[in-house]
């Protein structure tokens, strides 16, 4: 009996082994399942709000600001889009005088894509400090459309390029001004127009958008993208909903047109067993039919009946899908169906006006109307981009940013900031950083084409550290900085996102078929032990869903999706050790000299 127990002890520690942190002085051994997070209640990034880039080029600000919360007093809200325009528009103040400066890069892209997380601290500080998320009129609000703050910036840097072009000339800017002014009008007719359809869409028993959204919605994350009876029915769908929906691998964005809605609804009406009982569940007992697996059946075999009887009449443009594969028609089990579609309608019901915070029934009328008709198309196109973000901040267009855009600044960089974070404008709104010192350290030798002033390399020249070496070096710099409220940035190559069997030797081996991001910064906020291996608590900034990178229905054995007590995915993620220290070119962290 001894020699088993000891045997067992003897396979627990070699099994386990491998779980320890080190402080740079001693080793710490860490329990199974033992999990350290800065998201623990108490610690520093407890009450953080997960962040979405939405489609801008900043995740070196959003790593910046997230650990910047846990290292400034009182743990604020850090403004990421501050933090990325003061970053990047550094270069950008010269006077308006030369014609040739654009807002928008040669590329398209625009002033805040790209970046390095000690740069970020060093502008911030120049500036005077570090700006709080209530200071900016979008960011870390629920945005209705997607790529809604990528849209604000490559608008509204395209409108000041405009002006910028015609300013010395009083003619054309004046007539510049009277066209922004038809095009506000007609936004605010077709603004109530819309509102008035949404107090008729209210008073309809069976509002039907939300739930036909969420019906497609369970079917469409189902399929295989890369399958070509995948990309058979994705053509499929896309036919049937039009150009307004947007069907990809990586964003998914469905918008129902009116004539299937009321297609659907005469197909409801002529089953009438199957409306009246919506009806019925709607009026008397709302969840009722949540418990009736029965019903839900019923109501499901219906919608995919229907739905196959639509996907049936679109010519098929893909020769590559056998006729008989069962992917031609609905998948989703009937149950399943009839649950999300019954959800779906509940929640239109609650709050049947979000669909039309999305604003493209608002862009295409205002651009058919009769008041705009005068005004040339590209400008029309130009400043609807620019006006189109600011209509999903609230319910009006706010008077000031109108002026702003008809009276620009003289600077470049300071229009953009004075109009998207007016209070960050206010020194007195911003938090010091005079004790913040940032530092940065690399896996391989970047002497040759980096400023090295605030990063630290001491591995072979011309070189990179060993895997076993740069595991050690991450363990310590975490362990260290997690124990003391700290998070700390990370950059990564994020093959292992899509192929977790990527080895890139610290991003410098490019890895061939793998798509996505090639360079991203990240925010570590976290360690656990799991099965003898240490793994890492990464948070993301792309938002809580796409947060963590990997799709429902998918396998990344290197990636472990953060969930909320609800259930849902919370925008972090927990990674293997060694996938991520391979992937991993640079981490950097923060420690403010005033702290004790």
């Amino acid at each position: 009996m001894n020699y088993i127990i000891f045997f067992l002890i003897l396979m627990n520690m070699v099994l386990f082994a491998d779980c320890k942190m080190s402080n740079g002085r001693t080793q710490v051994p860490i329990p199974e399942n033992k999990v350290v997070s800065l998201f623990e209640s108490g610690k520093s990034l407890s009450s953080h709000k997960i962040q979405d880039q939405d489609g801008l080029g900043t995740c070196y600000a959003n790593a910046t600001t997230a650990v910047l919360k846990s290292v400034l007093p009182n743990n604020p809200d850090v403004s990421y889009v501050h933090a990325a325009l003061q970053t990047s528009t550094n270069g950008w103040l010269q006077s308006w005088s030369n014609g040739k400066n654009n807002y928008i890069k040669s590329d398209n892209s625009d002033l805040t894509s790209g970046g390095f997380f000690c740069d970020t601290v060093s502008a911030l500080k120049k500036s005077g400090g570090a700006c709080t998320v209530n200071h900016s009129i979008l960011e870390n609000k629920e945005l209705m459309d997607s790529y809604v703050q990528i849209e604000l910036m490559k608008g509204l840097g395209a409108y000041f390029d405009s002006v910028n072009k015609v300013k010395n000339d009083p003619a054309k800017l004046q007539k510049l001004k009277q066209n922004l002014a038809k095009v506000i009008d007609s936004v605010n007719m077709e603004r109530t127009k819309v509102i008035q359809a949404c107090q008729a869409e209210k008073r309809k028993d069976l509002p039907l958008k939300k739930a036909l959204v969420e019906a497609l919605s369970l079917e469409i994350f189902n399929i295989d993208f890369k399958d070509p009876c995948g990309k058979f029915k994705v053509q499929k769908f896309q036919e049937m909903l039009g150009s307004q929906s947007v069907i990809t691998e990586d964003r998914i964005k469905l918008v129902i047109p009116p004539s299937i809605e009321s297609e659907f609804n005469v197909f409801l009406t002529k089953n009438a067993d199957i409306k009246s009982g919506l009806q019925k569940n709607l009026q008397q007992n709302k969840d009722k039919m949540l418990e009736d697996m029965n019903f839900q059946s019923t109501l499901g075999s219906k919608i995919s009946e229907f739905l196959n009887n639509k996907l049936a009449s679109i010519p098929s443009k893909n020769t590559n899908c056998p006729s008989g594969s069962p992917i031609r028609k609905i998948q989703s089990s009937p149950e399943e169906l009839g649950s999300v579609f019954y959800s779906g309608i509940l929640n239109q019901k609650s709050d049947v006006c979000n669909a039309y915070h999305e604003n493209s029934a608002i862009i295409e009328a205002v651009k058919n109307s009769n008041i705009n008709q005068c005004v040339p198309s590209s400008q029309l196109d130009e400043m609807l981009n620019a006006l189109a973000p600011i209509m999903k901040v609230g319910e009006t267009l706010d008077q000031s940013l109108i002026n702003k855009m008809n009276n620009p600044l003289s600077q470049y960089g300071k229009q953009l900031k004075d109009f998207l974070l007016p209070g960050c404008m206010d020194k007195t709104n911003l938090i010091s950083m005079n004790n913040i010192s940032c530092a940065s350290f690399s896996m391989c030798d970047k002497s040759e084409y980096l400023d090295m002033s605030n990063t630290t390399y001491t591995g072979p020249k011309g070189g990179c550290y060993d895997i076993g070496s740069a595991r050690a070096i991450v363990r310590m710099k975490v362990f260290n900085n997690i124990s003391s409220n700290r998070a700390m940035g990370i950059s990564v190559c994020t093959a292992f996102m899509d192929n977790p069997a990527a080895r890139t030797n610290f991003c410098q081996t490019p890895v061939q078929g793998v798509e996505g991001h090639s360079n991203h910064e990240m925010t570590i906020s976290g360690y656990r032990c799991k099965n003898g291996k240490i793994e890492y608590q990464l948070l993301n900034s792309w938002g809580k869903y796409q947060g963590c990178p990997v799709s429902d229905g998918d396998k990344n054995s290197a990636i472990e999706c953060s969930l909320d007590k609800s259930g849902n995915r919370d925008g972090k993620f927990w990674v293997k050790e060694d996938v991520l220290v391979d992937s991993t070119n640079e981490i950097s962290q923060l420690v403010n000299k005033a702290s004790p």
